[in-house]
C-alpha cells in the first residue's frame, strides 16, 4: 500500500539514526517482506548517526 512504501522510507533508515531495530522483531519482518517485492530497489545508505 502507500502507506508501506511511505513507512519503509523511515522506518528502513532508522539504524542510520542510531535507532535499534533489535527489539522489534515484526517490524524487521515486515521490512524484509517489503524487500523482497518484485521490483523493489533498495534505497541509497547513510553513514550511522549522521549528525544534523
Amino acid at each position: 500500500t502507500i502507506a508501506d512504501i511511505a513507512d519503509y522510507t523511515y522506518i528502513a533508515h532508522a539504524p542510520e539514526g542510531n535507532v535499534s531495530l533489535n527489539d522489534y522483531p515484526n517490524i524487521r519482518a515486515w521490512l524484509k517482506r517489503v524487500e523482497a517485492l518484485p521490483g523493489f530497489t533498495a534505497m541509497q545508505a547513510t553513514a550511522t548517526g549522521l549528525a544534523a
